[in-house]
């Protein structure tokens, strides 16, 4: 059984003060829906409509995200690429002087987050506006400045040689007025005409569900509403559960409490167990739940059926919900109220926590009313680190529990949720020195100075050499990166200044210091094209290797983002011209001599090993060029494996996978396997193999060809070629390494299908999937005809060049350069 789901995530964006939470109040029909500015929304709020046009029925999963530039870093977590965006602009503000706050700057984040999402442009506020002739003139002004903006973008990538998806911002922008009701009909109307539409722009509405799927939305809506495993599986079995967002995160209800010495569970397996002693392994208002925890009770729940096909379901299942908001999933917790995860967040950032508050008799008197939360000694603390943490962001674990006093957040999970938000940026965790505090955890960048001190980056000593590099953005600098390039410089050195946007460390050797690295984000004139990350490293004699070896993994760091976060990402690399009267920037490419373009300078800068690199200030320069980047970019996928897959391809299809064999069809991944096989965990073993979950699906582990010299460049020989067959006959797709060609896994199964191309089978679904994921993969498909029958030159691969639309390529053609 399966049913059509009709759920859609919607995520508002824009300036504060747009105009985005009255909008969303006019589309729930309050009655009064215009935003009081001390009620203006903080970081995220979130809330479920339901709305009718067209003679469509649509649920929408809104997540209204606060304006303001400090939350940007941890909203990017709730960003998808199948939600519908919608863009709000003020009409009093929708003019060239603001375009860059009310518009640019959040068509960048969602370019480098989410390529290709679908925009919707609303033009709020219209009241304002003197009638319908200015009105429509703000609409067409908007769609033009929006649209060439992104034209702008695709412009620049493409001369140079960057690859870019733009974001589909739709024909027409809607101009309404919460006190005009039939322009807030118009945009619903609007909003469910784009879910429907066939072909979809909106995947998530009209794919069709399992039941099983909606057997775990059950399941987490129990754990949700009851709080605890126990009240959870009783509520399933007496059939009160319902579906995640059914009901609200409430504690548990008095009746699940008269029940439970009464009720037991009986599993499907006919065993059963008494509920009197409730186990409770997350947030006692059901807010989150350790994904191992929700596993085992799914498990639990349905004994019946085999561990490794309930494990799949729970994790399709929760991939799908994460997509259509209902949860979010991140370091082993599962918030089952993303809410939460703004709760958390919020006491962090919140711009109302100032020293005088800290200091206030108001606040002691808190504290000292929580006795079994917080000791004399606790209180007498408290104000003290509270005002470090205002006015240095030092964040200590009394600080965390007064911050989160009010949630039901259990102190054993702190590091998880800290973990969290590390990766968003949110905190910088400490690598600490013989003189801190051990009570020093973190640190929140949002609560450091805006800009350097004087004496963060002194004149240059006589002694010193200076190395610089300069990154470019092709649209911004994301939210949260430079945060969390920050917190990784600590592996370099000890950091002896910090500010919002930037780092000095610096590290001594034999009482002497041998070289100082300063990274910090330049923004001239507030301007997104202008944005600029430069790397400055002063190093004296002996110092050399690990300047070079810092700037490497710099742009290591920006691939891993790409891949991981970004997949929108792009940037371009310089160096800068040693000579002190030149400074020119000086484009960096794989190989060769590097001239400066200043003619009156012309320094040279040769390209030599890739694993060491001197520099001086002379005329003559060696220089160390990342091997991994071509253009000023990484490449996810080079020529020479992608031309040698097709050969193997071609190879399997005609002559099959062994003698008088031919293969059930195949698909290859080539892509960033470091990424692709991210381990998660092992899964179980049954009777004959480990099954190993990575992070974008699972394999088993006796297909593991990682380290055993299988490549697809030279598979025909010896051994490699068995283990190559036998990949190619199974069941499953044959990952391979997109810049190296090794062979890492046969047998991988694609976990998240979602965003994959309908009309088509399983193998269609996945290898059309895959494509979009761990930063973009090309991927070629065989269908089973092709391979059972011999090839004609009719016949073609169906190939997905990291878009989930595909192009042939003949079978029986070799493929031109």
């Amino acid at each position: 059984g399966a049913t059509v789901s009709t759920e859609l995530k919607v995520v508002l964006v824009g300036d504060a003060e747009a105009g985005k939470t009255s909008f969303r109040n006019a589309l729930a029909r309050r009655r009064n829906p215009r935003q009081r500015e001390e009620d203006r929304t903080i970081h995220l709020d979130l809330e479920r409509i339901e709305v009718r046009a067209t003679g469509a029925k649509l649920e929408l999963n809104i997540f209204d995200l606060g304006g303001q530039g400090p939350y940007a870093a941890v909203q990017l977590l709730f960003l998808t690429s199948s939600s519908l965006f919608i863009i709000v602009v003020p009409a009093d503000r929708a003019n060239s002087s603001n375009f860059y706050d009310v518009v640019e700057r959040h068509l960048a984040y969602l370019q480098d987050r989410v390529p290709g999402a679908v925009i919707l442009c609303i033009l709020s506020k219209i009241d304002k506006l003197s009638g319908a002739d200015e009105i429509a003139e703000k609409c067409a002004w908007l769609h033009s400045k929006a649209t060439s903006k992104i034209e702008i973008w695709r412009r620049v990538a493409k001369g140079k040689k960057l690859d870019f998806t733009p974001l589909r911002i739709q024909p027409e922008v809607w101009p309404v007025s919460v006190d005009r009701p039939v322009t807030i009909a118009n945009a619903r109307n609007a909003i469910v005409d784009l879910a429907i539409r066939r072909p979809s722009l909106l995947p998530s509405v009209g794919q069709t569900v399992p039941t099983s799927w909606i057997k775990v939305s059950t399941l987490l809506g129990a754990v949700a509403q009851h709080g605890d495993d126990d009240a959870a599986l009783a509520a399933l079995c007496n059939g009160s559960a319902q579906p995640l967002g059914s009901a609200e995160t409430v504690a548990r209800s008095s009746w699940v409490d008269t029940c439970l010495d009464l009720w037991t569970c009986h599993v499907q397996d006919g065993s059963a167990r008494s509920l009197g002693s409730p186990r409770n392994d997350g947030s006692a208002n059901g807010a989150y739940w350790p994904q191992q925890s929700l596993m085992q009770l799914w498990n639990e729940y349905r004994a019946d059926t085999l561990i490794e096909q309930l494990n799949s379901t729970f994790g399709d299942a929760l991939r799908l919900l994460e997509a259509q908001g209902w949860v979010f999933a991140d370091s082993g917790l599962v918030y089952l109220s993303p809410a939460f995860v703004v709760d958390v967040v919020k006491p962090l950032v919140d711009h109302r926590l100032t020293v005088d508050k800290a200091e206030s008799n108001e606040t002691k008197q808190d504290l000292a009313l929580r006795p079994s939360e917080f000791t004399p000694d606790d209180v007498e603390h408290c104000a003290l680190e509270l005002k470090q943490f205002v006015l240095h962001g030092v964040l200590t674990r009394l600080v965390l529990r007064y911050l989160w006093r009010d949630l039901q957040l259990d102190a054993a999970h702190y590091d998880q949720v800290l973990s969290m938000l590390a990766d968003a940026g949110i905190v910088a965790f400490l690598l600490k020195s013989e003189d801190e505090d051990d009570s020093t955890i973190a640190v929140v960048p949002y609560r450091l100075p805006s800009l350097p001190g004087e004496d963060a980056w002194p004149t240059r000593a006589r002694d010193e050499r200076e190395l610089e590099m300069t990154v470019g953005f092709l649209t911004a600098c994301p939210p949260g990166l430079i945060e969390r390039y920050a917190a990784r410089c600590r592996r370099h050195g000890v950091v002896k200044h910090a500010w919002r946007f930037g780092v000095v460390v610096r590290r001594e050797r034999h009482d002497r210091e041998t070289y100082r690295l300063r990274a910090g984000l330049l923004d001239p004139g507030n301007a997104s094209n202008a944005w600029r990350l430069v790397f400055t490293i002063r190093f004296v004699e002996g110092g050399s290797n690990a300047a070079w070896d810092m700037l490497r993994d710099a742009v290591s760091f920006l691939r891993e983002e790409q891949r991981s976060r970004y997949p929108g990402l792009g940037f371009s690399v310089a160096l800068t011209c040693p000579k002190a009267d030149c400074r020119e920037r000086i484009p960096w490419r794989r190989g060769g001599t590097l001239t400066c373009m200043n003619t009156t300078c012309r320094c040279k800068l040769e390209a030599e090993s890739p694993d060491r690199g001197t520099a001086s200030s002379e005329t003559s320069t060696t220089v160390d060029v990342p091997v991994a980047l071509e253009n000023g970019i990484p490449s996810v996928v080079a020529a020479d494996v992608k031309h040698a897959a097709l050969r193997a391809a071609r190879y399997v299809a005609e002559r099959g996978v062994g003698e008088k064999t031919a293969a059930d069809g195949f698909t290859f991944i080539l892509g960033a396997s470091n990424i692709i096989l991210a381990f998660r965990e092992h899964l179980e073993f049954d009777d004959k193999e480990l099954t190993t979950r990575t992070r974008t699906g699972r394999f088993s582990s006796c297909l593991d060809y990682r380290g055993k010299g299988v490549n697809i460049k030279t598979w025909m020989k010896g051994a490699a070629r068995r283990e190559f067959l036998n990949a190619c006959s199974r069941d499953g797709a044959v990952v391979i390494d997109g810049v190296t060609g090794e062979v890492c896994c046969g047998g991988f199964f694609v976990a998240n299908v979602a965003d994959g191309e309908a009309g088509g089978g399983a193998r269609t679904a996945a290898a059309s999937a895959i494509a979009t994921q761990a930063g973009g993969c090309f991927v070629i498909m065989a269908s089973h005809d092709i391979c059972h029958s011999n090839p004609t030159a009719s016949d073609n691969f169906r190939v997905y060049d990291r878009v989930n639309t595909p192009h042939d390529v003949p079978v029986l053609v070799e493929e031109q350069e």
